[in-house]
């Protein structure tokens, strides 16, 4: 679960900090008003690349850190785990910095990172939905972790999974 949002010199916004609450959030308001900025710029980290036109245009690098719980996300304590990243807490910082050429450095807590190994985990926290947004239902591939989430024990899953091969 997004915890905080920290942006500065992305687009328009020089300097924005959100703080989540538990729970759904939705980002709601007028025409123009910001949120698809802020929905870019989470968008971010599931990238490979930044378009360059989204950078700020003062000179100064593009800075994005995202602070997230992990407590309930077992997928994202597995990944962190198999790739010794160390996490405190439950809790991951991913941070991107993006120079004015459009070269990024990535950071999961504070540790300099690969963009693939960032993206991964990136993909484990964050999930983005739009008004035509449900491709993911139709994914078969998706359609057994459907499943496999209403299982309440993760024991039950290995005991399922040894039983069918």
């Amino acid at each position: 679960m997004l915890i905080n949002l920290k942006i500065r010199n992305f687009i328009l916004l020089k300097n924005l900090e959100i703080d989540f609450k538990n729970g759904l959030t939705v980002i709601t308001g007028e025409t123009g008003s910001g949120k698809s900025m802020i929905i870019d710029a989470l968008r971010c980290f599931t990238q490979k690349r930044v378009n360059i036109e989204s950078l700020g245009n003062n000179n100064e690098n593009t800075q994005i850190t995202a602070l997230f719980d992990i407590s309930q996300n077992l997928d994202a304590q597995n990944f962190c785990t198999e790739n010794y990243i160390e996490f405190d807490d439950d809790v991951v910082i991913l941070k991107k910095v993006i120079s004015e050429q459009g070269k990024s450095k990535n950071f999961i807590n504070a540790e300099p990172v690969s963009v693939k190994l960032l993206n991964k985990l990136a993909e484990l926290l964050i999930e983005i939905h739009g008004q035509f947004d449900n491709n993911v239902l139709f994914d078969e591939s998706k359609h057994i972790n459907f499943i496999d989430s209403l299982l309440l024990e993760q024991d039950n899953l290995a005991i399922l999974a040894s039983l069918f091969q």
